[in-house]
């Protein structure tokens, strides 16, 4: 899902384990089996009920350059694209009836594997695969290597 305002594409959203959402239409981001660009990971979390959805939001590589190396605007971006993510996504995939918190954290490098894709952060040290036939997400501190 293309994000034109904002210029962003959506990649993924999932709650919890399990993915609402997978971008089919992502495939001219890739160079190769690699993301040209960068992925952020927006947290929505309601303030009643602590319930949370997890959009993963792609950044093409001139805009990655500028807001994670250069440090350039990097949370008037984020806000920006926060506030129109948000209001893409509210109706179909967040149940919030009052107010919302958020969180973010990047940046991860994605690539195309044979059962879906892995983020992978800068230093290594952590990582999501999203599993596209099970419909699942699982981060580096819920899955083993080998078991999809």
């Amino acid at each position: 899902m293309r994000l034109k305002d904002a210029e962003v594409d959506i990649m993924f959203i999932s709650e919890g384990d399990n993915v609402e959402y997978i971008n089919k239409q992502s495939d001219h981001l890739f160079d190769g089996d690699k993301l040209d660009g960068r992925i952020a990971i927006i947290t929505y979390i309601s303030q009643i009920d602590h319930s949370k959805v997890d959009v993963f939001v792609a950044f093409d590589d001139q805009d990655s350059y500028m807001m994670f190396k250069m440090k350039s605007g990097i949370e008037q971006r984020f806000n920006y694209v926060i506030n129109a993510v948000y209001q893409e996504i509210a109706f179909d995939y967040l149940q919030l009836t009052s107010g919302y918190d958020t969180k973010y954290e990047y940046t991860y490098k994605l690539f195309k594997e044979d059962y879906g894709y892995l983020m992978v952060n800068t230093r290594g040290t952590k990582a999501y695969q999203v599993n596209k036939n099970k419909m699942l997400v699982k981060s580096s501190e819920t899955w083993e290597p080998g078991t999809w």
